[in-house]
C-alpha cells in the first residue's frame, strides 16, 4: 500500500509538473511574441522618426542654398505686364461686384500678385441701386494690351475688359 500511494505520490507530482511546464511554455511563448511585436514597432517607430528627421534636413538645406541665391528680376516686358503704363489709353478690368466689401477683398489680391497700380471705379446710379465696384488692374499702351491678357488668362483664367 505504501508502494502505491508513493507512486501515486510521484504520478501526481509529475501530472502536476507537466501542466505547470506546459502553462509556463504558452505563457513564455506569448511573451516572447509579445516583445518580438514590440521590438518591430521600436524599430519602426525610429525609422520613421530618422525619416522625418532627413526630410526636414533636406528641406532647411533647400532653404539654405534658396537663401543665397541673387533674387530673380523681372525683365522690363514683365514689369510692363504687371504694370502697363499710365500713360497708356487702355484701361485692363477684371472683375466687376455689386459689394464693395468684395471688391476691396479681391483688390488686395490682385495688389498682392504684384499688379500695383490695380484700383476700384464705383460706377452706376445710387438712385436705382445699380452700383457696380469694378476692378480694373492698369493704364495700358495698344501694344501692350494683347501681352498683358494673354498672361492674366493663361495664368489666372479670368475673363477680361479692354476699356478705352
Amino acid at each position: 500500500m505504501r508502494n502505491l500511494n508513493a507512486s501515486l505520490f510521484i504520478l501526481m507530482l509529475t501530472m502536476l509538473f507537466t501542466i505547470v511546464s506546459c502553462g509556463n511554455n504558452a505563457e513564455k511563448e506569448a511573451l516572447a511574441i509579445k516583445m518580438k511585436q514590440d521590438s518591430i514597432r521600436q524599430v519602426e517607430q525610429t525609422a520613421r522618426i530618422k525619416a522625418r528627421a532627413d526630410s526636414l534636413a533636406q528641406v532647411m538645406e533647400e532653404d539654405k542654398r534658396l537663401m543665397k541665391q541673387e533674387p530673380i528680376q523681372p525683365s522690363r516686358n514683365e514689369f510692363d505686364l504687371l504694370l502697363g503704363d499710365e500713360s497708356g489709353s487702355s484701361v485692363i478690368q477684371v472683375e466687376a461686384w455689386r459689394s464693395q466689401e468684395h471688391a476691396t477683398e479681391r483688390l488686395k489680391f490682385w495688389k498682392t500678385e504684384g499688379y500695383e497700380n490695380a484700383f476700384v471705379v464705383k460706377t452706376g446710379n445710387e438712385n436705382t441701386g445699380n452700383i457696380w465696384y469694378r476692378i480694373r488692374l492698369m493704364k495700358a499702351r495698344p501694344d501692350q494690351v494683347e501681352g498683358i491678357l494673354t498672361r492674366l488668362n493663361d495664368t489666372y483664367k479670368v475673363k477680361t475688359w479692354v476699356v478705352e
